[in-house]
């Protein structure tokens, strides 16, 4: 998420939430393991989403926001090989 997160903060009046979710062995079979970030631009709409076990704050990131204008795919394969 740290393009996402870069991105985020450079967008004026703009809140994310990252979640990881995990299935449990009790879950349907039709779960699978998902990252997803939830935005927007009020913060009250992510509160009920934020008490989720799983949901954590957008990280701090020094990567660049990824725009239209700029991609930087070789330092986030970079980043998961040294991760």
């Amino acid at each position: 998420p740290s393009a996402v997160s870069a991105t985020v903060a450079e967008l004026k009046d703009a809140s994310g939430v990252f979640v990881h979710f995990q299935p449990k062995k009790t879950d349907s079979v039709d779960a699978a393991a998902s990252d997803v970030v939830f935005l927007a631009k009020n913060p009250k709409v992510l509160d009920a989403i934020r008490a989720w076990p799983d949901a954590e704050g957008l990280p701090r990131t020094r990567a660049s926001a990824w725009t239209d204008d700029f991609s930087d795919v070789l330092s986030a394969v970079v980043r998961q090989v040294w991760k």
